[in-house]
């Protein structure tokens, strides 16, 4: 396409606008040119110069300030707050931080819920009994680098356990119910949180997007039987059948290895595994006197358990206190 002829007139339009500061987009959408006319003619005017307009910085007085200042700190955005007082974004965050307010990073002031995002950082009785139940009944999915939803879902009659899980995490996101016509007949309650950070921390764990076929536990958690008991929460049996006292556990094969491994480490006896045919997941069952032993390892003084397998552990651990340990 030949380029436009840069007559005299046009010439003199653009560089009228151009030195009245007008930007280049609105010059291109007024004069109906493009952007390399408009540099092509600028060029042939050899270094025009902008209009430049005396810099008048915004003052304010101090009530108005200290104003912003408690409306950023209770959580309003910086760009709600300019667009209110009729300011830039950077005058808020300026004040904010001259007021000695920290300046939340794009990440804290893009969220809409409160969240712990730290909750995992380090090791503790609670976040290594979440990080277990989350790699049994949890789910991570990762959309791109900088995207993450932690989801966990259980029962309509493990919602208490769920409103702990959000607690834990200082969230106030909402626990949603899912109705039986939409989940194969069974009510249930799912929390879900976006968190790259959260996401990130958990994978330290070994809890990550691939967790129910490739899941390990990371050697940090791996020895913790805090961990094992909210695995065993999510994905475990604890009972009495047929006036037995049974524990059980399924998973992928590293689960299983590093949980007999667990039990091996602990109270020196290897659990039997078994896989049934045409199934990826492995299973160990701990029937008699061993599982008595195994359910005081995870239960016994726990602070916190899902209510209703820490209850038929309880029940066990009355019932058939009298059985010798296991050799």
């Amino acid at each position: 396409m030949p380029s436009l002829k840069l007559t005299p007139d046009l010439k003199s339009s653009i560089a009228c606008l151009y030195r009245a500061d007008t930007p280049i987009a609105d010059i291109k959408r007024r004069l109906g040119v493009a952007r390399t006319t408009i540099y092509r003619a600028l060029r042939s005017m050899n270094r025009i110069s902008r209009k430049r307009t005396k810099f008048t910085p915004y003052k304010f007085s101090s009530e108005i300030e200290l104003k912003i200042a408690n409306e950023y700190f209770c959580g309003a955005s910086s760009g709600i707050l300019a667009r209110k007082y009729g300011v830039s974004d950077a005058l808020v965050v300026s004040i904010a931080r001259r007021r000695g307010i920290q300046i939340r990073n794009r990440r804290e002031a893009s969220r809409r819920h409160s969240l712990n995002e730290e909750a995992f950082d380090s090791v503790s009785e609670e976040s290594a009994d979440w990080a277990g139940f989350l790699m049994a009944d949890g789910c991570i999915q990762q959309r791109g680098l900088q995207s993450a939803t932690i989801s966990l879902g259980a029962s309509w009659k493990d919602r208490a356990h769920i409103l702990k899980f959000r607690k834990f995490l200082g969230s106030s996101h909402a626990v949603t119910t899912i109705r039986p016509e939409s989940n194969h007949g069974f009510q249930a309650v799912v929390i879900s949180i976006n968190s790259q950070y959260l996401a990130m921390a958990l994978a330290k764990y070994g809890v990550t997007q691939d967790k129910t076929r490739r899941g390990i536990p990371d050697s940090r958690i791996s020895s913790n039987r805090h961990f094992w008991r909210g695995l065993v929460d999510g994905d475990g049996t604890v009972g009495c059948y047929t006036g037995r006292p049974l524990l059980a556990l399924s998973g992928n094969k590293n689960i299983i290895d590093s949980f007999s491994k667990f039990i091996e480490q602990n109270l020196s006896f290897t659990p039997p595994q078994f896989k049934y045919d045409r199934e990826r997941i492995h299973h160990i069952r701990i029937a008699g006197r061993r599982t008595v032993a195994v359910v005081r390892l995870l239960y016994s003084t726990a602070n916190i358990s899902l209510a209703r397998k820490y209850s038929a552990a309880t029940d066990i651990l009355s019932r058939f206190a009298h059985l010798p340990s296991p050799e």
